[in-house]
């Protein structure tokens, strides 16, 4: 008898490869003359971003661009100066693997600033940053779906498999102005800049999908009217962008996440002559995933019931639907200052980083950093106190996963202080926690069966029926495995519906011919 097998393929995600480029920066910084003389430093600020990226081969190629900007006070005076220099850096990564039909993601951070005053006119900066580089891309399996001939028994388990996923990624520049109107006055320097995407969305028009959301943009700038007070504003522009896909059938179908990874604020002069028109230019990186879904059958156990074979187990993992995740989480913080006399409040702002994901218990539990700054007025001068901590959130009923491969960003999206009293700050964020998680479920399944024809099982006594007393819990399957008989045979004969299903007493087990 000809015995015959039937495969198909299955695919899952894998990052394939995760790698920390690391990047110096050094900066030698001489004052234009038109900016007063440095006595005191009172913060250093470095910040990445991705301007632009492509992939080629297997080659990633990105441009860094790092913003240094140090808030300074000279003598005698209690307004604080900055100075901002910006450096653009370009990076290829070799990555081994073709990238082309990759999901590409590049995380720059931080690792560490430190800024000495050589003079009263000059800086000398010293700094790193770091670049997460990570790749993943569908990896294809061959399992067994079918076999037939010599008595061959499978063992089925039905599962929710990707089929095929679409990625598509799109930078773009969003750009507006705003007034500062009669009640705020001109502006002398920015200080500080912050923006963020408040919420995204999409819909389907003419067939083309269309990301639509919204930009919050924080600002603190030095007032021009010669009291040196520091004045905080927040705006928000709208965006709306095409997406080239294919193949839509449904807005629902794709998951969309936006983050804005660069941000130009500065300031020019109104009809009036005066500094209160303020430009911000922000770049937006968005993502779409969508993933197409399918039922399979994969075979965990085979067995013969004429011939001895030999099996071949393989661990695969089997992606589920995606989950959008779009949250908020409410973090709080209390700064004490027992030694400082603090004058007032000027600023206070929160970052989040280091996000990370689990499964425990069917709950998604996602947790990162938050690094909360206070920008506080102390006598004649300006003090930055800063403080870190963990946070976490958990998202209950989940799913009863083992395996999760999340993209998930986290981004402050407001900051607020309340004055608990004359020695105390309450902190308060909200960080917008959104991307996309997607679950996977690893079996053992059988990539092979190998029949062994010259070596027939024998029955021993010839009987047709046999009696079996299971012992509870026991499974149908294993039972008929170890008489070499047919599971389904012992299914219709004990009227139990599932080979795999539990038993326990007395069963018939009828012996196949063989």
């Amino acid at each position: 008898m000809d015995f015959r097998l039937e495969k198909e393929t299955v695919i899952n995600s894998k990052e394939v490869f995760s790698k920390n480029c690391e990047q110096s920066v050094e900066l030698d910084c001489i004052l234009p003359d038109y900016y007063p003389d440095i006595f005191r430093l009172v913060k250093c600020i470095m910040t990445p971003a991705i301007t632009s990226r492509s992939v080629s081969a297997d080659k990633v190629m990105f441009e860094l661009s790092v913003e240094i900007t140090v808030w300074y006070c000279t003598e005698g005076n209690s307004a604080l100066n900055t100075v901002t220099q910006k450096l653009q850096y370009s990076k290829s990564v070799d990555t081994g693997v073709s990238c082309e039909n990759a999901i590409v993601k590049i995380t720059p951070k931080c690792d560490y600033v430190n800024p000495r005053a050589v003079n009263s006119r000059r800086l000398d900066i010293r700094g790193a940053v770091s670049c997460c580089v990570s790749v993943t891309m569908p990896q294809e399996q061959s399992v067994i779906s079918a076999a037939s001939g010599c008595g061959i028994q499978l063992l089925k388990k039905t599962f929710v498999a990707a089929a095929g996923s679409s990625f598509v990624t799109k930078s773009f520049v969003c750009e507006d102005e705003f007034d500062l109107g009669s009640s705020k006055p001109p502006v002398t320097s920015i200080v500080r800049s912050g923006a963020f995407v408040t919420n995204v969305d999409k819909k389907l028009v003419s067939g083309r999908l269309v990301a639509k959301g919204e930009i919050g943009v924080n600002l603190l700038y030095a007032a021009d009217d010669g009291s040196g007070m520091l004045e905080n504003m927040q705006f928000s522009m709208p965006f709306s962008q095409i997406l080239d896909t294919n193949d839509i059938v449904n807005a629902d179908d794709w998951i969309l996440d936006a983050q804005c990874t660069f941000c130009d604020i500065s300031a020019s002069s109104n009809d009036d002559g005066e500094a209160k028109r303020i430009k911000c230019s922000a770049m937006i990186y968005i993502t779409a995933l969508s993933q197409q879904s399918r039922e399979v059958e994969i075979i965990t156990d085979a067995y013969s019931t004429e011939y001895m074979c030999a099996l071949s187990e393989c661990d695969i993992c089997l992606d589920s639907n995606p989950i959008e995740i779009n949250l908020i989480h409410s973090a709080k913080e209390t700064f004490s200052f027992e030694s400082d006399e603090i004058e007032s409040i000027c600023s206070v702002w929160a970052q989040s980083e280091a996000i990370s994901s689990r499964i425990e218990a069917n709950q998604l539990i996602i947790s990162g950093k938050i690094k909360w700054s206070i920008l506080a007025k102390t006598g004649e001068s300006y003090t930055v106190y800063e403080k870190e901590n963990v946070f976490e959130h958990t998202v209950p009923d989940f799913g009863d996963f083992e395996v999760i491969r999340c993209d998930i960003s986290a981004n402050v999206c407001s900051c607020s202080y309340t004055l608990s009293d004359a020695k105390s700050v309450s902190l308060k964020a909200d960080v917008r926690i959104s991307g996309c998680a997607v679950p996977s479920v690893c079996v053992k399944a059988l990539c092979d069966i190998t029949m062994d024809e010259s070596n027939k099982i024998k029955c021993d006594d010839g009987c047709a029926l046999r009696l079996y007393f299971a012992q509870n819990g026991e499974k149908i399957w294993d039972i008929a495995k170890r008489y070499k008989t047919s599971a389904k045979a012992v299914c219709e004969e004990n009227a139990k519906s599932c080979e795999d299903d539990e038993c326990c007493g007395m069963m018939m087990i009828p012996m196949v011919s063989n």
